[in-house]
């Protein structure tokens, strides 16, 4: 196991990745950033959408939609689940992305939004 997991060289996610279950469907679009410049941006959203493995948070995504009965619930649940995830050593590579270092990093700037899409599988 990496040091650093989910983190690799050009290996990652990509746009598009989709994963279901017997009741819904995740496809993860993308990394959106805000509040920076544009290269900026394209810098982190390159990164982010090349070089990390979002299979296991689209999994804990579809595992918290399995029982879903409650939108408000379900952003609850899924956000303790993926905050203690952040916090175990699985999640530690993506925590270690996020924190900011100092004023002139790209980090301390930009927080990637990953944008999700979730609906019914077609039958």
């Amino acid at each position: 196991m990496s040091y650093f997991s989910g983190l690799s060289f050009n290996q990652g996610t990509k746009p598009g990745f989709i994963r279901n279950n017997q009741k819904f469907e995740a496809c993860f679009e993308g990394i959106e950033c805000q509040h920076v410049n544009e290269n900026q941006a394209n810098d982190v959203k390159l990164k982010f959408e090349t070089c990390y493995n979002w299979e296991e948070i689209v999994e804990t995504i579809l595992g918290n939609l399995e029982f879903f009965y409650d939108a408000s619930e379900f952003e609850d649940d899924l956000q303790e689940e993926l905050k203690d995830w952040l916090g175990s050593v699985e999640g530690w590579g993506l925590l270690f992305t996020l924190l900011p270092f100092n004023s002139s990093s790209t980090s301390s700037l930009c927080t990637p939004i990953s944008t999700w899409s979730s609906r019914r599988p077609t039958q």
